[in-house]
């Protein structure tokens, strides 16, 4: 058990499972990247080689951590110790994006909070330089949507978006935040949940522990997850291949 923000779950009561997608944890490649970390590191770093070597074969890495985030909640729910009543996802960094797709597939997730995800694919394309590896992108995404649209296909479950992160992965002015998600928005106020979508920004003494007592369940973090809830079938899980 790591100290902070698991154990802080597990004493409130909650299964806490921590998820390593593959590339991530327990299952990153062991070698170091040959140039270094410097400045320019995400354009060839591991992470971004193995996003081309995925390209390659007409697949995803990105997809694939997310189907890795679906399967766990299968795993999760097959356990008699967990509580069927609800499965918690909390989604830190990059696991903010990976929690974010599973929830918007996976209607098992019933309360969703991502921590300093990446605000938009949008924000990407209106900068020269971005920190984020290749491993976060989905080739060809802008023709289709954006992550409004995804965060959209939460509702009306609770989701809660804490300090989107720009391009250099700093936060965003809260201003930008809103205006980006109010398509989000206006969706859940169509579907009569608008008090279950929030964006904020991190406050002093936030703690994100704190973002959603009463349901005990799964959690997400820049390399991690954690869930529970009635085991219900759903649907396929796409590759987010690159076009043909």
């Amino acid at each position: 058990m790591e100290f902070g923000l698991l154990e802080k779950l597990a004493r409130k009561g909650w299964r806490v499972v921590p998820v390593d997608v593959r590339g991530v944890g327990e299952t990153k490649p062991p070698h170091a990247d040959e140039e270094g970390p410097g400045p320019f590191h995400n354009l060839d770093d591991a992470e971004t080689v193995m996003s081309y070597w995925t390209w390659e074969i007409n697949e995803g890495l990105f997809g694939m951590r997310v189907y890795d985030a679906i399967r766990s909640i299968d795993y999760v729910l097959s356990r008699r110790d967990v509580s069927q009543s609800g499965i918690r996802l909390i989604g830190k960094g990059r696991a903010a994006l990976w929690s974010l797709f599973a929830a918007a597939i996976d209607p098992r997730a019933v309360s969703l909070t991502c921590d300093a995800g990446l605000l938009s694919y949008g924000s990407l394309t209106r900068v020269d330089r971005y920190l984020y590896s290749a491993d976060v992108l989905i080739p060809g995404v802008l023709e289709h949507f954006d992550l409004p649209q995804v965060a959209a296909c939460v509702a009306d479950r609770p989701l809660a978006l804490i300090s989107p992160a720009d391009a250099m992965k700093r936060p965003v002015p809260m201003s930008a935040a809103l205006g980006t998600y109010q398509w989000t928005a206006k969706t859940y106020t169509a579907l009569g949940a608008g008090g279950r979508f929030r964006v904020s920004a991190r406050s002093r003494g936030f703690d994100l522990a704190d973002t959603g007592d009463g349901l005990r369940g799964l959690a997400c973090r820049a390399r991690p997850f954690r869930i529970m809830r009635r085991k219900d079938r759903h649907g396929g899980i796409p590759h987010f291949s690159r076009p043909g």
